[in-house]
């Protein structure tokens, strides 16, 4: 992780909804406790069982949070990127991060101090409500992965993933959608919870019914011709 130092515009601030509510002279004094660092493709920001010190924003790129097993296998249980805070399930109690956080591409990150973010959270209200916002959201695209990994196949979780993936990451294109986050059969082994040659074989057999497009010359970009027919694929049968 490296410490960079982009230009610190409130305009990067205020696209983050947890910030949503506080006053410019209130986003001029956050902006001078935050930290920009660089992250690169596949480094660890932060591990699963180290004190929780800071709060990650997302500026560039995408981050998988991930958890991992006592025999070291890991269940991917979401991808933050641009505008999406991370990192605050530990430090809320002062306890350990629970989960792993790796960056799926090279990332531009902001860290915020712990002492700031229990700041905040004191004396303002409207962001208080924003991370409560945020952790009921989280909360249930928790409660639906675990559904998904109870009563759907492993290409129907393939399926529904990179079809949220695709809406979250995506680039409408004339032929359909671009998923423009660089993803390793590994990556998606973690995410839907199977491992990389179950993954292999679903992709194949996604590929042979045109529901996804694997470009040449770009290894880990996908594309999906036909969102709705993905989404349809994703249906439990």
């Amino acid at each position: 992780m490296i410490v960079a130092h982009p230009p610190r515009q409130l305009w990067y601030l205020k696209q983050f909804r947890i910030f949503s509510h506080l006053s410019k002279p209130q986003l001029l004094r956050l902006q001078k406790k935050l930290t920009p660092v660089r992250v690169k493709a596949g480094e660890v920001v932060y591990p699963a069982g180290r004190m929780a010190t800071s709060v990650f924003m997302v500026r560039k790129g995408a981050v998988e949070i991930a958890r991992v097993g006592s025999r070291g296998r890991k269940v991917g249980l979401a991808v933050v990127g641009p505008g999406e805070t991370f990192g605050y399930l530990g430090l809320l109690e002062s306890q350990e991060w629970p989960h792993v956080a790796t960056a799926l591409e090279p990332c531009e990150l902001w860290r915020m101090p712990a002492r700031e973010f229990r700041k905040l959270s004191r004396h303002h209200p409207g962001f208080t409500l924003e991370v409560a916002r945020s952790l009921s959201g989280k909360a249930i695209l928790f409660s639906a992965k675990i559904e998904s990994l109870l009563f759907k196949s492993i290409p129907a979780r393939l399926a529904e993933t990179l079809a949220a993936l695709a809406e979250r990451f995506g680039t409408r294109v004339d032929h359909g959608w671009r998923i423009d986050v660089s993803l390793t059969q590994q990556n998606l082994a973690d995410l839907i919870g199977a491992s990389r040659q179950h993954v292999s074989s679903a992709l194949a057999r996604l590929a042979a019914r045109d529901l996804i497009r694997r470009p040449r010359r770009r290894a880990g970009r996908y594309e999906i011709p036909d969102m709705a027919a993905l989404l349809a694929a994703a249906q439990p049968h």
